[in-house]
Formats: structure tokens, sequence, C-alpha cells
């Protein structure tokens, strides 16, 4: 099966926001629930009982910078991007 990117987003965010979206995350993680891919919940996935997990931290000028991602069951959407 071959890659796909189902999501790609890059925003600046509050600590705060930041926060609240990893506590959504890990909910749905904790209850074995769909889990969104986006704050808009328009792409979610089933990263399966036991997924792969990878994070990424990057820093440029003082500035640190986080990726993170998980391969599980292929993504459902929930509605079409626009």
């Amino acid at each position: 099966m071959s890659d796909e990117t189902i999501h790609e987003s890059t925003e600046t965010r509050s600590r705060n926001r930041i926060a609240s979206y990893l506590a959504r995350v890990s909910r749905a993680l904790g209850r074995g629930e769909r889990v969104a891919a986006d704050e808009e919940q328009t792409v979610t996935v089933d990263p399966g009982a036991e997924p792969d997990l990878e994070i990424e931290v990057e820093e440029s000028d003082g500035t640190a910078a986080s990726t993170s991602a998980w391969s599980g069951r292929p993504p459902a959407r929930t509605s079409r991007p626009k």
C-alpha cells in the first residue's frame, strides 16, 4: 500500500490552542475512537490499536517546530475539504 498524504497544514497557534488540540487527540486515542486530523474535524483517521508514531522536532534561529504523524487504518473523510 502506498503512502498518501490526506491532510497537511502549517500555522502558528498559541500554546493553549495546541494544548487543547492535543488533549482532544489524547482523549480520542484513549477511548479507541477516530481522531480528527484538524481542528475543524473535516478529516478523521483510525490509528488502530497499535499505530506507528513519528515525532520530528526542528530548531531554527532559536524557534522550535514539531511534526507528529501516525499510521494506522485508511482514513475516512467526514466531509470534503474545499
